[in-house]
């Protein structure tokens, strides 16, 4: 049986190729299927051809993520990691995953601007969500008052947030 999406997008479909065109996109790319995947107050499990999000609204966002974990060590979900990101118009964020452990990792390759023009030029379309944008409104009136500013001052160093605590050097 087929589930439905968690949510249905309606918009007008100049509205929508605006919104493609102009808004931004968090680019995911080695999320395994089955991982959980959040952004801003929304949250998914992922599926085969998820590759992340398309047209979000300039602003604060925060993403998380979980991985499954493997049979041989209980299986379960891994610890929930999460990170606060802005954009701009038009901008683009990239995550990859890396070889161990799944846990993705932001790139600052060169090969993140080529991502990024991938995304411009709708390379990845079939594989990016749109942004709920009902629920936007919501994300807006919770973040009113953050910017990229206090971001930068309260994120920790190396920006992830995670719910497991670190080992010791």
């Amino acid at each position: 049986m087929t589930r439905p999406p968690p949510y249905t997008v309606h918009l007008d479909a100049d509205v929508a190729q605006q919104l493609a065109e102009q808004g931004g996109a968090l680019l995911v790319l080695g999320l395994p299927e089955g991982s959980y995947f959040g952004i801003d107050h929304m949250a998914f499990h992922v599926g085969p051809r998820f590759q992340g999000v398309k047209m979000l609204p300039p602003g604060v966002h925060f993403a998380a993520y979980s991985v499954p974990g493997s049979a041989r060590h209980g299986g379960g979900m891994g610890p929930l990691t999460g990170f606060f990101f802005s954009l701009g118009w038009g901008g683009a964020v990239l995550l990859e995953g890396s070889c161990f452990g799944g846990t993705l990792i932001s790139s600052l390759s060169p090969a993140a601007e080529r991502y990024a023009g991938g995304v411009r030029r709708f390379d990845f379309d079939s594989g990016l969500a749109p942004y709920n944008l009902t629920a936007w409104r919501q994300w807006r009136q919770l973040t009113n008052y953050l910017d990229v500013r206090h971001v930068s001052e309260l994120q920790p160093v190396g920006g992830n947030i995670c719910t497991a605590a670190e080992a010791a050097p």
